[in-house]
């Protein structure tokens, strides 16, 4: 099966719907991501580090956007090695509803299920000049979680 073309086909059986990438990615259960993906034949991300011209751009990479969207953190560091300025620390729990199903979720730097260990290495190998620890929302009360994240840090990579 040729990528492009069934990406043309999707492409061309959700415009005459009158879908946006949004509202198709909803009726299907997948991310908006996915439906580019599925178009293009690139992610977005893959479309960004190839058409940003190095002299003139950074980029702030965040852990738990990247494995969300179902990225490989480690690889993307490494392929924009000596392009990446900051580097959102999040980390990544998976959850479940009381109907069975599982959600990922936002937690302390440590608590979840990102590879901090290999982030760290080719974040350092990579250039990365400034890490900064963010968190969307908290389990509980954020001064507890910054300070769950940094007692990580500090015991792990300081």
């Amino acid at each position: 099966m040729n990528q492009y073309v069934t990406g043309a086909v999707i492409k061309e059986l959700r415009e005459k719907k009158q879908l946006t990438q949004a509202e198709l990615a909803e009726k299907l259960g997948v991310s908006d991501k996915s439906v580019s993906r599925w178009e293009n034949g690139r992610t977005m991300m893959e479309m960004l580090a190839e058409n940003m011209d190095p002299k003139y751009t950074s980029f702030v990479l965040d852990t738990y956007w990247v494995q969300h969207g179902g990225g490989d953190v480690r690889y993307w560091i490494e392929k924009l090695s000596g392009r990446i300025d900051i580097l959102h620390l999040k980390d990544m729990m998976v959850l479940k509803r009381e109907d069975g199903t599982r959600y990922q979720n936002y937690t302390e730097i440590g608590q979840g299920n990102l590879y901090w260990q290999g982030i760290m290495e080719a974040a350092e190998k990579a250039g990365v000049r400034y890490y900064v620890v963010e968190q969307d929302t908290c389990p509980g009360d954020p001064f507890e979680s910054l300070k769950i994240s940094s007692d990580y840090i500090h015991r792990n990579f300081m």
